[in-house]
């Protein structure tokens, strides 16, 4: 994946591509262990050198179809935390006397709700780009759902059929 990102930095680098902050190229090893050799070390040696406002990862994959590569796929964004504080009022009880308005479960009926929330499918510009490359190179049926991504009318049957 190392060789797959420095790929993507030289292409950017050959495109000319405006970019509006500088792009840092950095590789270390140990990023499992987080040793000497991991980014810890370098970020409290080095850190006004490069103080970025977000970092990618190794994140991708290199996809084989009968033991050759099919395509290597980089990644182009971190996946973004969402914190949500839900709050239950109500009297405290105990479970061999439940009382109607116990705020465990009235919080437990919150938290099976926002676990049933599916978020409307929203592609972004990367995600439609990535769409738009695999395409034509996916098995047909696979293909017609990644074109049809940008239909307004077709991307939730779209999303469904792409789903994993």
């Amino acid at each position: 994946m190392v060789a797959a990102n420095l790929a993507v930095f030289i292409a950017i680098k050959r495109s000319g591509m405006r970019l509006g902050r500088d792009l840092v190229f950095l590789a270390d090893d140990d990023e499992e262990q987080g040793g000497s050799a991991s980014i810890k070390p370098v970020i409290a040696k080095y850190w006004d050198k490069f103080a970025c406002g977000f970092a990618l990862n190794e994140g991708g994959q290199v996809a084989l179809e009968n033991g050759k590569v099919k395509y290597v796929a980089v990644q182009a964004s971190e996946k973004v935390p969402y914190n949500v504080t839900v709050t239950a009022r109500g009297t405290s009880g105990h479970a061999s006397r439940p009382l109607p308005d116990n705020a465990v479960v009235h919080l437990s009926a919150a938290i099976a709700k926002i676990g049933a929330y599916e978020a409307p499918p929203e592609p972004t510009a990367v995600t439609l780009r990535y769409f738009e490359g695999l395409a034509p190179i996916e098995e047909d049926e696979t293909g017609k759902w990644m074109r049809a991504i940008d239909q307004p009318e077709r991307l939730e049957l779209a999303m469904n059929h792409l789903a994993i």
